[in-house]
């Protein structure tokens, strides 16, 4: 019998050598997809990533181009407003010179005062055209600056209105 129980224990010994080699293999094989499938994952969160970055440098060059854009629009309402208060308070001072200048025309004496006077009165009426010219194109200009056709004809004539009256006495 112990020649047998001998013989024996090489095969067990051989059957569990086939099955720790078996399971050596398995685990090999499980640890390399498992290798496998973290690298793909891995991957694909750097795909990921970079494509974060990307997105938010590109959402921050737009949001800086478009603060630009706003920066820029308002820097030109403020200058349009400023320009509007600058160019009624010309054609008024204009309009002004103009009456003096009227005042001055009818109290001239003589030939060479009246003609001076003529003169200064005549140039007086050319600067309140010109300033009323100006303030026209700048009607105009609003109309071709409006989001619509229609906001920009009622912005013009509100502005041409307003420049009626003190325009009236160049044409006078």
């Amino acid at each position: 019998m112990d020649s047998q129980s001998q013989s024996g224990r090489p095969v067990v010994w051989i059957a569990l050598t086939a099955i720790f080699a078996l399971a050596a293999v398995g685990f090999a094989i499980w640890a390399f997809t498992t290798k496998s499938d973290l690298d793909d994952a891995e991957a694909t969160i750097d795909r990921q990533e970079q494509r974060a970055t990307r997105t938010e440098a590109t959402e921050r060059a737009f949001g800086a181009r478009a603060e630009g854009a706003y920066r820029r629009v308002r820097r030109r309402l403020l200058r349009s407003r400023g320009e509007e208060r600058n160019l009624h308070a010309t054609i008024n001072k204009e309009v002004g010179e103009l009456k003096q200048a009227q005042r001055e025309v009818a109290g001239a004496q003589g030939t060479a005062e009246r003609e001076a006077v003529e003169l200064k009165h005549a140039r007086a009426r050319a600067d309140v055209a010109a300033a009323c010219a100006r303030g026209t194109v700048d009607a105009i200009n609003r109309f071709f600056d409006a989001e619509s056709a229609k906001a920009g004809a009622n912005r013009a004539m509100r502005e041409l209105e307003r420049l009626q009256r003190p325009c009236q006495s160049a044409v006078q």
